[in-house]
């Protein structure tokens, strides 16, 4: 994983630094500029993590059973979704723009894998994004009003839908 290997990285700088240190300076200015310099080095650790590695944890199982109970050949009643993670055209078309050589189709949405695949990136990935973009906490009852109702509702600061309200108790005490 990228962020453990730069974290191993600056750690062992830091153990040069106090082995070289120790060597040239007096102990005691030496423990102050070594623990100075590794509360620095980790601040910057923790400042340079990626944007992915925060936010909410979502459980994707439960979203599966909201979305059609577990069934693979779901179609949404109000909207074109499709699958057992009722992926819409919107959400659809932002995969395959964002993914040009890994195109799917709306009748592919029946396959688990690749509704998997699919709702996991919107969710986990995409969203994530459109919250840091405007603005907007990066919570699971927030990730779930944007996946049930849109980003919309939240930029907008929309009142929920009904259909969005039993979404997030059915989800559980993360979402209320």
């Amino acid at each position: 994983m990228k962020v453990s290997n730069d974290l191993n990285k600056l750690m062992r700088r830091g153990n040069w630094i106090e082995k070289n240190f120790y060597r040239s300076h007096d102990k005691s200015v030496a423990d102050i500029i070594f623990h100075t310099i590794s509360l620095a080095i980790f601040l910057l650790a923790v400042l340079l993590l990626p944007r992915g590695c925060e936010g909410a944890e979502i459980d994707m199982h439960k979203i599966k059973m909201i979305e059609s109970s577990g069934c693979k050949q779901k179609f949404g009643q109000f909207e074109e979704a499709r699958g057992c993670y009722q992926i819409t055209p919107v959400a659809l078309a932002e995969w395959n723009q964002y993914h040009p050589k890994d195109r799917h189709t709306l009748t592919q949405m029946l396959d688990d894998r690749l509704c998997f695949k699919v709702a996991n990136w919107y969710m986990n990935k995409r969203i994530p994004q459109m919250l840091r973009y405007f603005k907007i906490a990066d919570t699971v009852r927030n990730r779930i009003i944007a996946y049930n109702a849109g980003i919309d509702t939240l930029v907008k600061n929309k009142p929920l839908p009904k259909i969005t309200v039993s979404y997030l108790k059915k989800y559980g005490p993360d979402a209320v």
